[in-house]
């Protein structure tokens, strides 16, 4: 009888230990899942957060570029109401560049490009006819303030002299 409860003592201990030890490996491949899904969850939550401050940006960046693009064409309206007649009739001068003398090197450059990039660049090109018609009637127009400051100048001399003379022979 006693080497009876001794054989069963000792193959319930081996049954406990190798349940303990089952227990073991589970708790530790419970841990193991439990670490990564906690690493998984914070990595997810930084990567929402990004992800909502890249899409806050964005939405600001939109909302600027919508504010600067109704401003461009408000702008554009007020300069439409303040050209000349031959301005909104004819508003781009012909180009004065020839054919011949385009450079070869620009030539191949203007044939890559295709006719949807083209259109773009026409766009382009009248914008910067615009401009320099503009930047050349600046440019004048400080001309001839100069050359009417100087006038003035030499006016303002002379009635200086005259008033002087007549002062003198009083």
């Amino acid at each position: 009888m006693k080497l009876k409860i001794h054989q069963h003592t000792k193959e319930s201990k081996k049954r406990n230990d190798a349940l303990r030890k089952e227990k073991d490996n589970i708790n530790k491949n419970y841990q193991e899942l439990k670490a990564k899904m906690t690493k998984f969850r914070d990595d997810e939550t930084k990567r929402l957060t990004e992800l909502a401050m890249n899409s806050r940006n964005a939405v600001m960046t939109l909302k600027d570029n919508l504010t600067l693009g109704e401003r461009i064409l408000k702008t554009a309206e007020l300069c439409r109401r303040l050209e000349t007649e031959r301005e909104k009739v004819l508003p781009f001068y012909e180009s004065t560049v020839e054919e011949e003398d385009v450079p070869e090197e620009l030539k191949k450059d203007f044939q890559e490009i295709s006719s949807e990039k083209y259109a773009e660049y026409t766009y382009l090109n009248n914008f910067y006819k615009r401009y320099n018609k503009v930047h050349l009637d600046k440019i004048a127009i400080e001309k001839q303030k100069e050359q009417l400051s100087k006038e003035n100048h030499i006016l303002k001399t002379m009635l200086k002299q005259y008033l002087d003379g007549i002062s003198l022979n009083d």
